[in-house]
């Protein structure tokens, strides 16, 4: 198809940054390369994905700069993610000011100072253990648990501002943690393999408990 000219240019994205670096290893047509890259998803297969994309010239993409939105300093990490020599970086955005914001900081890109990098690590350090990163793989759920809805929340209710929300519309899904019966079809699902079932019993203690 590109040799006929129906496709100008191909890119290949995903959240196994292993299957990427592969794809990338093993194919002379992708152009750019797309995966989540944040502060949290910080590890060797991240860094050595970005690594081979630049010795081959590939573009690079970053998906869920902000981790979905659980980190509390969204501009912090922006600047951070600028520093590490990726080419696009696509948050998500839903007020308008937040577009000016994050344009602000493409256009004018300021390393972190020694400083606000500690804060920053500071933050997400308790983040790091088990972070589920919202790529929906585990669902959908044959009990029908909304588990990547019921991650955020359980995320989400650490934040005071938001505590109380976050508490209430749990307790207003149809389905919650507790019918989940450990069937294990949403850890052979993700990823990234993380105990989904343990996780979803630590949300629903934070969310009923608080």
């Amino acid at each position: 198809q590109k040799k006929e000219g129906n496709i100008k240019h191909i890119g290949i994205t995903g959240h196994n940054a292993d299957l990427l670096y592969n794809a990338l290893e093993q194919s002379e047509e992708l152009e750019t390369v797309q995966f989540p890259f944040n502060i949290i998803e910080d590890g060797k297969n991240e860094r050595a994905l970005l690594k081979i994309a630049k010795k081959l010239g590939v573009g690079t993409i970053i998906m869920k700069p902000l981790a979905g939105g659980v980190i509390p300093e969204p501009e912090l990490c922006l600047r951070w993610i600028l520093q590490q020599g990726v080419d696009v970086v696509i948050p998500g955005m839903i007020l308008s000011r937040e577009i000016k914001i994050n344009s602000s900081l493409g256009n004018e890109p300021r390393p972190l100072s020694p400083q606000e990098l500690s804060r920053l690590k500071a933050k997400v350090k308790p983040m790091e253990q088990d972070f589920c990163r919202r790529c929906l793989y585990c669902e959908p759920c044959p009990e029908g648990v909304p588990i990547y809805f019921i991650q955020e929340l359980g995320d989400k209710v650490k934040i005071s501002a938001v505590k109380d929300m976050c508490q209430e519309m749990y307790t207003s899904l149809e389905k919650n943690a507790e019918d989940c019966t450990e069937c294990g079809e949403c850890e052979e699902k993700c990823p990234y393999e993380l105990p989904i079932r343990e996780m979803l019993k630590e949300k629903h203690r934070l969310l009923v408990e608080g």
